[in-house]
């Protein structure tokens, strides 16, 4: 039982840090999800970099659009430790870890489906 005691920390029992962690945690499925679900047609190359000057200016095999899904949830995993370390002497540095988190997979879906639909 006593391998269990994290589970009884008050930050488990925060509202807006579970509610955010549990969107986050979906989110993060939804963007596997989206991920694999748009590369399964691609044949060959993906372009993996744009930019408005030069248009796409690298090219690569279509599983490395796989590493910005690992990197949110690396993120994601890597935030919500802090948050839960931190979380006895600063709620707001926790919750701001929590939301920044968030905020990471939103921003990397987006550039995700952006890369993909060109």
């Amino acid at each position: 039982m006593a391998q269990f005691l994290f589970l009884k920390n008050d930050y488990w029992r925060d509202k807006k840090i579970i509610s955010i962690f549990i969107f986050s945690l979906l989110l993060n499925i939804f963007f596997w999800f989206v991920v694999w679900y748009s590369i399964i047609s691609f044949k060959g190359d993906i372009p993996l970099h744009y930019n408005i000057y030069f248009g796409v200016d690298l090219l690569g095999d279509k599983n490395e659009i796989f590493k910005l899904p690992l990197i949110a949830l690396l993120i994601f995993l890597i935030n919500f430790i802090l948050a839960f370390i931190v979380y006895k002497k600063e709620k707001i540095l926790s919750l701001f870890l929590t939301v920044a988190a968030l905020m990471i997979q939103i921003f990397l879906l987006t550039a995700a489906l952006m890369i993909i639909n060109l």
